[in-house]
Formats: C-alpha cells, sequence, structure tokens
C-alpha cells in the first residue's frame, strides 16, 4: 500500500529531524523534501522505483512528492532531516517537473558535523537551517544535475489526494473528484490505477483503515465511533474493509496493540 503523507513538513512546523536505527518503512511520498544521512551500516533505498544502496558517509536528497522507502537488514544509524520545500525554494522552483540523476552524494566531514550540530540543536534559527540547507542542495549538484522526470501528474495527485485528505470522512467519490477537477470519469480511474497502483475505492477504504488503526491503538474511542469519524457510516462496511487490509478484526487489532504495549 502506498501512504500519503499529507502536509507533512515535520513535527515542529517547517523541519524535523529523526535518528534512525534500522528503519523500515512503507512506499510514501509527502509534500516536503527528504534529507538522508547514513552514520553507521547500509541502508537500501528506493525511490521512484529504483534503489540506491547507501554507504555509511553518503547521503540522499528525495525531492518533494516523490514516492520512496527505506529498508535495512543489519544494524545501522541514519539521521534524516524532512523539511519544507519553501525553505529552499530556488532549489524547489529548479527541481519541479524534474529528478535528479543520482540522488546519492557525498559532503566533506567538516560540513557533515556542521550540519549535526546546527540541525540537531533545537535553539538553532530557521535562518541557519536555511543556509545550511541551501549549502546542501549546492554541493549536491556539483555532483549531480537534473533530468525531465516521468512524472508530470504529481501535481494533480497531489492537490486531488489533499482534497480526499480534507473530504474522505464524508460520501466521496470518483465521480464527485471528476467533476470538482474537471476531468473526464475513466480518465481519473485509470490515473488512480496508474500512478496508486490501486483503484480509487480502495486507496480510499486504505486512507480510512489506517486512520482507524491508529486511533484504535490511541484513543478510547468506541468502534463504532471510530467508523464513524473516518467515513464509514455502515459498520459492515467498515469491518469488511479493515479485515481486508489489516488481516485481522477492529476489536482483534486493538487488544493485540493493548497486550503488547
Amino acid at each position: 500500500m502506498l501512504y500519503y503523507q499529507s502536509n507533512y513538513f515535520g513535527q515542529n512546523g517547517d523541519f524535523d529531524r529523526i535518528s534512525a536505527f534500522t528503519p523500515t518503512n512503507l512506499p510514501h511520498f509527502h509534500r516536503s523534501m527528504e534529507l538522508i544521512m547514513v552514520d553507521e551500516g547500509t541502508l537500501e533505498l528506493n525511490i521512484q522505483n529504483k534503489t540506491y544502496t547507501l554507504q555509511a558517509g553518503e547521503n540522499a536528497l528525495i525531492l518533494s512528492n516523490q514516492i520512496h522507502s527505506l529498508h535495512s537488514t543489519q544494524k545501522n544509524h541514519s539521521w534524516i532531516y524532512v523539511f519544507s520545500p519553501e525553505l529552499v525554494n530556488q532549489f524547489y522552483q529548479l527541481s519541479k517537473n524534474k529528478d535528479l540523476i543520482h540522488p546519492v552524494f557525498s559532503l566533506q566531514p567538516n560540513t557533515c558535523e556542521m550540519i549535526k550540530e546546527l540541525f540537531i540543536k533545537s535553539k538553532s534559527s530557521m535562518l541557519a537551517k536555511k543556509g545550511v540547507l541551501y549549502l546542501i542542495c549546492a554541493e549536491l549538484l556539483k555532483q549531480t544535475s537534473f533530468k525531465e522526470e516521468t512524472r508530470r501528474d504529481d501535481y494533480l495527485l497531489h492537490d486531488l489526494l489533499n482534497y480526499i485528505q480534507n473530504h474522505f470522512t464524508e460520501e466521496l467519490s470518483l465521480k464527485e473528484l471528476s467533476q470538482r477537477f474537471g476531468y473526464d470519469y475513466s480518465y481519473l480511474s485509470r490515473f488512480f490505477t496508474k500512478i496508486l497502483k490501486v483503484p480509487f475505492v480502495d486507496f480510499l477504504n486504505g486512507h480510512r483503515v489506517t486512520l482507524a488503526s491508529q486511533l484504535l491503538k490511541t484513543t478510547d474511542s468506541k468502534i463504532t465511533e471510530i467508523a464513524d469519524m473516518v467515513g464509514y457510516k455502515n459498520i459492515r462496511s467498515f469491518n469488511r474493509n479493515f479485515e481486508k487490509i489489516m488481516h485481522t478484526t477492529p476489536s482483534n487489532y486493538r487488544k493485540a496493540y493493548t497486550e503488547t504495549y
């Protein structure tokens, strides 16, 4: 399943950092950019169906709305920095409708130390962080360049998914989306299947069930209440789709999580 992180710029507004040991995550994308710096071990990075192996001391930059995932089978440590594209707006404008020929690059040791010093310290000013981010972008473009990309539909996809994010609790249909965005119904149906690899209905159910699973773990709300909160007016439909996607019932899912934690 492809996971869309709507409007994700980081927990602190425009910038976030994650210290990761052996990270593994599902394919996902977001409008923010993402810098990965590997300290120890190796890390497998997949961007737009291309796989790169990052060694200790190597870095990678993921552009806005690129589908990506991380995987590692051995002990490692990486720093992951997620930031709004507006923090490097000039670079962001250059990157639109483009991909990087090679997103993996290296930095001088003193530059890496400066990055960690400024990014890890929460009191560092956003102006200082912006300066360092621009320095990283400049170093990256010394080692690679842009190429015309094959994902020109990403901006339509972003608008569609943002709309779904804001209205998924309502009676949402592909027909409504086609009318609202001015596209032929059949075209949008093929568009979803081509880009997201699943039909619209399956994506919508996946989005709803993903949120429901979080609510089951983090709230004491009744299952019927959670079903309504994520857009299901029929509890049978909720139970059926939840079990289809999560391979267990909502009640068993909550029970298993409670017993584990």
